[in-house]
């Protein structure tokens, strides 16, 4: 609430049955909320770990010959609108089929590795812009040890501002604390 004052910021953030999916962040500004199930946000329906990953399991200290990709993006990384709950729809309702990218890519690579551990990581929020994905990925690349990692941004990169993220956002050690 403090820092997306406008209502056309305001809109990318709550729906209009005022839900949200988003808490705050020292330094990206916001993060998806840990711990959701289900969630109705804009007609999607977000389920997050415990690390605020739309991952269905809690990411820690990659085993062992693992492949981990990491995933980091705006809403198309993220699966907005994959997928997307119609008006009245329930959870049931859903085709189970119809996933973010990422999580397609994971089905995907298992299958055609049978016996290989693999993982495909989202490390997505709607809004993001490169330069809160490039602050991310410094801020977790050790703990990550990703063997390849992938980057989506752009739309959130080109809106018409009159100040850049990097000004409106500093990541200097005294600016997040």
């Amino acid at each position: 609430d403090a820092f997306v004052q406008s209502p056309e910021q305001q809109a990318q953030f709550v729906d209009k049955s005022k839900a949200r999916i988003f808490v705050g962040d020292p330094l990206l500004y916001w993060r998806l909320t840990p711990g959701l199930v289900n969630a109705r946000w804009d007609r999607n329906l977000v389920t997050t770990n415990a690390q605020g990953l739309r991952y269905p399991t809690a990411v820690g200290r990659k085993r062992p010959g693992t492949v981990r990709i990491a995933c980091f993006g705006d809403s198309v990384t993220f699966g907005f609108g994959v997928p997307l709950l119609p008006d009245g729809a329930s959870p049931t309702d859903l085709d189970p089929s119809r996933k973010p990218y990422s999580a397609l890519m994971e089905e995907w690579l298992r299958a055609a590795n049978p016996g290989r551990s693999i993982e495909v990581i989202p490390y997505a929020v709607p809004g993001y812009s490169s330069h809160q994905g490039l602050a991310w990925m410094a801020r977790e690349a050790a703990s990550i040890d990703a063997d390849v990692v992938t980057a989506c941004f752009g739309w959130n990169d080109i809106g018409r501002r009159n100040i850049t993220d990097s000004d409106t956002m500093p990541t200097s050690r005294l600016n997040v604390l």
